[in-house]
């Protein structure tokens, strides 16, 4: 259905810690548990956790430029009224609906490419006169209350697969400042992967730390170069 008019709510955003640029937050909460949700619920139970309640919201995080002016009382309105639900405006917030503090575990986005949502989303801010706004990412927050109880890294290690793409998506392990990886792609040395002597397990560990997304695909091609690459033929007389 068509929207009438922008929301009159005259909340300003939230603003994350700015780095090169601005990053505003805007959440929005849904009834109904998602697909993820879900799929996230049957993989812990898969793994013999039980889950006590699962809470979930979706997180746009919008980037402004670099030398943009802070957003207006109307541009904020404006922006909010684009990302809210037509029929259900007061599902979207500029405060997260869960609990401050909790442990949540949230998937969206790698940062070091802009995905074809953020395109379209840049492209409709423009026309309504936000050109302000050059990136707008999608994230899916859960709050999961397990028996025994995980931390991040542990809902991180397996069950997160259940609800993102490694390929194209990974974890945030704390929520997000800016889309510049500059920092996180700086050199920080060598580091040895123990495969020899850990094998599988070595690389998948590798994996999650190093965010490098692999999948089992990508492991077992590994394993089988450095079997390659460590096997010594026979001698033959």
């Amino acid at each position: 259905a068509k929207k009438s008019s922008p929301a009159t709510r005259t909340m300003g955003p939230t603003r994350s810690k700015r780095t090169r640029s601005t990053l505003l937050k805007y959440y929005r909460t849904e009834d109904a548990p998602s697909k993820g949700a879900a799929e996230l619920t049957k993989s812990l139970e898969e793994a013999s956790v039980t889950v006590k309640s699962l809470r979930e919201e979706v997180c746009f995080n919008v980037q402004l430029a670099d030398d943009a002016p802070a957003l207006s009382k109307a541009d904020c309105n404006r922006l909010l009224w684009l990302l809210a639900e037509t029929f259900e405006p007061e599902k979207t917030s500029t405060t997260s609906f869960l609990p401050m503090g909790a442990t949540v575990l949230e998937v969206g986005p790698r940062l070091s490419f802009a995905t074809a949502f953020s395109s379209n989303a840049v492209s409709i801010c423009a026309a309504c006169g936000l050109s302000q706004v050059v990136r707008v990412e999608c994230s899916r927050r859960f709050l999961v209350d397990t028996s025994p109880k995980l931390s991040i890294a542990q809902l991180s290690a397996n069950p997160a697969k259940a609800v993102h793409d490694p390929m194209t998506e990974c974890v945030y392990t704390e929520p997000l400042a800016s889309f510049d990886t500059s920092s996180a792609t700086a050199a920080t040395g060598v580091r040895t992967i123990a495969v020899c002597s850990e094998g599988r397990a070595a690389l998948e560990r590798a994996s999650i730390e190093m965010d490098l997304g692999f999948d089992e695909a990508d492991v077992s091609a590994a394993l089988q170069r450095e079997h390659h690459l460590h096997y010594t033929p026979p001698l033959l007389f």
